[in-house]
C-alpha cells in the first residue's frame, strides 16, 4: 500500500515548483511511469466514464504539457513552466512516439513513490 504522506509530498512538488498541474495530468504522468509508453495506450488507460477512450487531442495536450512544450492560447504563447517530466522519442516497436520519463520524472517517482 502506498504511504499517503509520501504521496502528499509527491503532489506538493508540483506546488513548490509553481507548476499548475491537473489531476488528469498527474494520472497520465503516473501511467507513463508505470509503463504506458505511447499516446494510443494512454488514451485506452485513461478511459472516460462511459468506457470510451480518452480523446486523442486531450491526451496530446497532456503529453505536450508534461514534456514541457509551450502552446498558443488566444494568440499568446504560454510556456508550460518547470522541467519536463516525460520526453518523446521514436518508438522502437510501433509507429509514432514512445513516452518515457526524463531524469526529473524518474527522480520524482523514485523519491516519493518507489519502495
Amino acid at each position: 500500500m502506498i504511504d499517503t504522506h509520501k504521496f502528499a509530498m509527491f503532489l506538493s512538488e508540483f506546488r513548490k515548483s509553481s507548476r499548475q498541474i491537473s489531476t488528469t495530468q498527474v494520472e497520465a504522468f503516473l501511467l507513463v511511469a508505470s509503463g504506458v509508453d505511447n499516446v494510443s495506450d494512454l488514451q485506452q488507460a485513461m478511459f472516460l466514464n462511459d468506457g470510451s477512450p480518452f480523446p486523442r487531442s486531450s491526451a496530446g495536450r497532456i503529453v505536450n504539457y508534461l514534456s514541457g512544450r509551450g502552446r498558443y492560447s488566444e494568440g499568446k504563447w504560454i510556456n508550460q513552466g518547470g522541467e519536463p517530466l516525460i520526453k518523446r522519442r521514436d518508438h522502437p516497436h510501433k509507429q509514432g512516439y514512445q513516452l518515457i520519463l526524463t531524469d526529473v520524472g524518474k527522480d520524482l517517482i523514485g523519491n516519493y513513490l518507489s519502495d
